[in-house]
């Protein structure tokens, strides 16, 4: 894959006046943060915008106080747009049912972080970097473009979230840098209300979902936390994060039912292990200490056991003697 350079994003993007932003299907903070800092700083260019979003509660995000209207894919596609950016989104397939929009546009921009993005785009910009919002704060430094508070907001959700609250070994000393620079375009209260919004809110439904997957959890090779939730769970993240902490886990796996698909998410704290690698093995990925997969459902029962199976079979080599 060629890398583009960002002058020539803001180039293109410059050139376009209709302009879709497109991110990866049930977004997380910094495919969500880093779409509307994108959102923000080409209207406020003068540009004409619309979003797409996949599998959202929108109303979980709705304390930003700047979420942008949705529109449908069937409605966007009897638009005409100059260009499409896709943010943090490694291949085409990740966006869902978006995915026939990259067909009718003719420029398609791709910026993002993960290693082992496809280059899907006609420009494409993808660096190793904590988070997709790093790379726009990267942007904006080098195009002379002013920050504002929703931006600074959108972009310091999108930091947070994808370095675990600064817990992830992406954390970087330029990643506090870029905090401290963000922080002076906010309100005193608007870093306590994203912290409170993201972390010390959460719904009993999804805490019920938690106790449901300790319950269901096992130590494979004494040191692999593997649950599964036999339920629809919709649109609920983060339920894997408290099999993660678990005294002496050094990596999680959650298995769990949505709509007529099984989502799988991986996680490790060792640095020395890959969970991209095993997400891959389904037609996944992601990170290498955060990665994702979805397969169709047939039998959830039957295919637990074999996604199970595959996980016992991936890291026996790190199998604390004695355990199995």
């Amino acid at each position: 894959m060629n890398n583009s350079s960002l002058e020539q994003i803001h180039i293109a993007l410059g050139a376009a006046q209709h302009i879709l932003i497109l991110t990866h299907d049930y977004p997380d903070g910094d495919a969500l943060g880093s779409l509307l800092a994108m959102n923000e700083l080409l209207q406020n260019n003068g540009k004409s915008t619309r979003v797409f979003l996949s599998n959202i509660r929108q109303e979980s995000w709705s304390f930003l106080g700047f979420f942008p209207a949705l529109s449908t894919v069937e409605e966007l596609l009897a638009q005409d747009f100059d260009v499409v950016v896709v943010v943090d989104s490694s291949n085409e397939k990740r966006l869902g049912n978006a995915q026939p929009l990259l067909e009718k546009i003719p420029i398609v921009i791709n910026m993002d972080h993960h290693a082992d993005n496809s280059g899907f785009g006609h420009l494409n910009y993808v660096r190793d970097a904590s988070a997709v919002g790093e790379i726009l704060y990267e942007y904006m430094l080098e195009t002379g473009t002013p920050f504002t508070r929703n931006i600074a907001v959108a972009l310091l959700v999108s930091l947070i979230t994808d370095t675990g609250r600064f817990k992830h070994n992406n954390t970087h000393r330029g990643v506090f840098g870029m905090v401290h620079e963000l922080l002076a375009y906010v309100q005193p209260e608007d870093y306590r209300q994203i912290i409170t919004h993201l972390y010390e809110e959460e719904p009993l439904s999804k805490m019920q979902l938690v106790s449901e997957a300790i319950r269901n959890m096992v130590l494979l090779h004494g040191m692999i936390a593997f649950s599964f939730l036999e339920q629809e769970c919709g649109l609920e993240e983060g339920l894997i994060d408290p099999l993660l902490s678990i005294q002496g886990s050094k990596a999680a796996v959650l298995i769990r039912l949505a709509g007529q698909q099984i989502r799988m998410s991986f996680r490790a704290k060792d640095t020395q292990i890959n969970v991209r690698d095993l997400a891959a093995q389904f037609g996944g990925g992601g990170h290498p200490q955060a990665a994702g997969a979805t397969i169709p459902l047939v039998n959830f029962g039957e295919q637990v056991k074999e996604i199970e199976s595959k996980v016992v079979e991936y890291f026996a080599p790190l199998r604390v003697p004695g355990q199995e």
